[in-house]
């Protein structure tokens, strides 16, 4: 697995990103169960640029929310804690349905353990974009989100012409 699809350490600069910001341009779907994270996660994230972001406390209330997107490129940030369905589940709901969106699983799991959800996830067919430790940073976040752009991109730009 290439180390910025997997490993979130280290800063990154902000690749692709609008301005120096990030997550401009990107809808968010914040899966975290407890209040306070779930707010610290949003702020942090338009504080990065997101203009479009939602929070939920339930796993099932945001797989209802990806299933009804209008266009692909959407991040789903998913919780691995979470009483009842957490973000593995969701992961593996999204994988097995092919939703239109990239998944970052965060969690204050050490990273060996990280690594090893993300490995699952995308065995299970989830377009993973890698795992942030708790808390979230800009440096966390930017390799991740240069590589949510390029996938992006590269739907756009559809298949190859075989001809």
């Amino acid at each position: 697995m290439p180390a910025e699809a997997t490993s979130s350490l280290g800063s990154h600069p902000a690749e692709g990103s609008e301005g120096g910001q990030p997550c401009a341009g990107v809808v968010f779907l914040v899966v975290e169960d407890h209040e306070f994270q779930r707010g610290m996660i949003i702020r942090t994230l338009r504080r990065l640029g997101a203009e479009e972001v939602e929070g939920f406390a339930d796993g099932a209330d945001a797989l209802e929310a990806a299933r009804r997107l209008p266009r692909p490129g959407a991040v789903l940030m998913l919780d691995l804690g979470m009483p009842t369905l957490d973000g593995m589940d969701i992961a593996r709901i999204a994988g097995a349905e092919q939703l239109p969106v990239s998944v970052i699983l965060h969690s204050a799991q050490p990273e060996d353990m990280l690594l090893a959800q993300v490995a699952q996830a995308r065995a299970g067919g989830a377009e993973v974009l890698g795992a942030i430790g708790k808390p979230l940073t800009a440096a966390k976040l930017a390799p991740l989100m240069a590589r949510h752009r390029r996938l992006v991109a590269g739907i756009a730009a559809g298949p190859p012409n075989p001809g």
